[in-house]
């Protein structure tokens, strides 16, 4: 004996898509949004731990700057006679 229609379409359906528990899919998105606020703070946590102590670069030495100049002189010195008539 054969199963009527209606029930052969309610025995298809039950086998095709299992129900899904509605306190328990609200229980994992619950936890699912908590991850993510914590991985939210924690990764925040880390940037302002890393603003607070980062370093700046410490400035050129002066020395530096003087040798650039002492080039900048002799290139000078060698162009002035040039410019001198005499």
């Amino acid at each position: 004996m054969s199963l009527r229609p209606n029930a052969r379409k309610e025995v298809r359906r039950s086998r095709y898509k299992v129900a899904v528990d509605a306190d328990e899919g609200c229980q994992r998105r619950e936890d699912n949004m908590v991850e993510i606020r914590k991985n939210c703070r924690e990764e925040n946590l880390q940037g302002s731990v890393v603003k607070v102590f980062k370093v700046p670069p410490p400035p050129p030495p002066p020395l530096s700057n003087f040798r650039r100049l002492i080039g900048r002189w002799r290139v000078f010195r060698r162009w002035l006679p040039a410019c001198i008539p005499g």
